[in-house]
């Protein structure tokens, strides 16, 4: 390994809403979203029919406007697309996405 393995997790992983278990306390709930890279990993999963009590509400609660668009569909379309999510700025605004880890770098075929 060549790189922290928090930095491989960031490429290679990411991580859905439901069921969220989060704080209860607003202060670090911040935190651990922060810690996480919430507004870069996280994909919406809205886990229909279950019910998980309020934790998206409180995690809704807990992001700016931006984030939220980011963790609703931001992440998940440009994780879908191949690229990272750093180009993504809202549903108003699109930036160049930049270029894909496989196009970056050989990745085999896996069968399907």
């Amino acid at each position: 390994m060549d790189r922290m393995p928090s930095q491989y997790v960031r490429e290679q992983v990411r991580f859905t809403t439901a069921p969220v278990h989060l704080p209860r306390d607003p202060g670090e709930l911040r935190d651990a979203l922060d810690v996480l890279g919430a507004t870069e990993i996280l994909l919406h999963a809205g886990d229909h029919p279950h019910r998980h009590g309020d934790g998206a509400a409180r995690l809704r609660a807990a992001l700016d406007p931006a984030a939220r668009a980011a963790v609703r569909h931001g992440n998940a379309t440009a994780w879908y697309r191949g690229s990272d999510t750093a180009w993504y700025r809202g549903p108003d605004t699109v930036a160049t996405p930049s270029p894909s880890f496989a196009s970056t770098h050989h990745v085999p075929e896996v069968p399907r």
